[in-house]
């Protein structure tokens, strides 16, 4: 499994056929959701949701730290590492205690390429 540090400003194009970024080592790298919609769907025969066009991976917002991984070949994990709470409430809760980034990458996917993730929470 390959894993990437999630960083919005390393995302170069997010079309409905791929997503272009720059992997924690600067290389420039490209995920073909036709590919990804291929291996979801081999690795979930039996579940109900398998033969739907439009998955390409899953999300785990609950994980540490939460995660969107597509079903490249191996699998390409971004990683959302938990914001410093910024602001502090009474009692020492936070109000920022999840990734913004997060529910934006996957808004993005689902808009402007039209796929979709697994929640596995």
């Amino acid at each position: 499994m390959k894993t990437v540090t999630f960083d919005n400003g390393k995302l170069l194009s997010i079309s409905r056929d791929c997503l272009e970024y720059v992997d924690d080592e600067g290389a420039r790298c490209t995920i073909d959701f036709h590919v990804c919609r291929e291996n979801f769907q081999k690795d979930t025969v039996g579940w109900r949701g398998a033969s739907n066009p439009h998955y390409v991976g899953s999300r785990d917002i609950l994980a540490n730290p939460p995660h969107i991984t597509l079903a490249t070949d191996p699998p390409t994990r971004f990683v959302f590492p938990m914001p410093e709470p910024s602001v502090s409430l009474p009692e020492g809760e936070s109000s920022s205690l999840e990734p913004r980034d997060f529910f934006a990458f996957q808004m993005r996917l689902y808009r402007e390429a039209e796929v979709r993730t697994v929640d596995m929470t």
